[in-house]
């Protein structure tokens, strides 16, 4: 059994819209059923450039894509008959369906375009790059794998830069604080070394309310000792 790409032929230009792919689709349908003759249309699933996938005859009903080999191929149809390369999100769709083809079969199943099988131009050229290729999955983009950082990925760094910084205030020979309360010692210190004067300022919230600088360095303090799991330092 192999996994097979396929295009809907040379179209101009590919559905866009959740309105568009139905009436696509309900034309393929018409055009196998009513003009070949067959009992459906042809392909298992559809995916959109948009990457959204749609059930046709599914997993557990054979396909009828490719002539006397109906059976031994599970079909994707990729509604853009351009020719243009496969989009990105439509590389994730179609990658997660013929993962799912190969679950259900147990085991590895060979991908394909239509031409491999058939004389024909399907799917597309840019379409069959990808299947010879192996069909990879998509190349990351830096900024979109910087925007998904989890608010764990982005405590980890806060935690580690301030610890840092702390770590180069115990270094600083003009900077020395006493005191029986921790917090307040190393409050005492940030204020030294951000230049802070004994009034302290204040800052502005988006909410707009205000916070005294002492207490939003005391908060501070207190994110990294709760995020290091370990006791404050005190500073003799």
């Amino acid at each position: 059994m192999d996994v097979a790409l396929h295009w809907p032929g040379a179209e101009k230009t590919a559905p866009t819209t959740d309105a568009e792919v139905s009436a696509r689709l309900r034309q393929y349908q018409a055009l196998h059923q009513d003009k070949r003759r067959w009992t459906d249309i042809a392909y298992n699933h559809a995916v959109d450039t948009r990457g959204n996938a749609y059930e046709l005859r599914g997993f557990d009903r054979q396909d009828g894509s490719i002539k006397n080999r109906g059976g031994t191929v599970y079909s994707v149809l990729y509604l853009d008959g351009t020719g243009a390369e496969v989009s990105d999100a439509a590389k994730t769709t179609i990658r997660a369906l013929f993962a799912e083809a190969e679950q259900r079969a147990g085991r590895p199943l060979k991908r394909i375009g239509h031409r491999d099988r058939q004389s024909t131009e399907c799917p597309g050229d840019g379409a069959y790059r990808w299947i010879q290729d192996g069909s990879p999955s998509p190349t990351p983009n830096p900024v979109q794998e910087e925007i998904m950082a989890t608010k764990e990925d982005l405590r980890e760094i806060v935690r580690d830069e301030v610890d840092a910084a702390l770590n180069r205030l115990l270094d600083r020979p003009d900077i020395h604080v006493s005191g029986d309360d921790p917090d307040r010692s190393w409050v005492t210190t940030m204020r030294q070394a951000l230049g802070i004067t004994a009034e302290a300022g204040v800052i502005k919230l988006p909410d707009g309310s205000e916070l005294r600088a002492d207490d939003a360095l005391a908060e501070i303090l207190g994110f990294v000792r709760s995020a290091k799991s370990t006791p404050a330092r005190s500073v003799a």
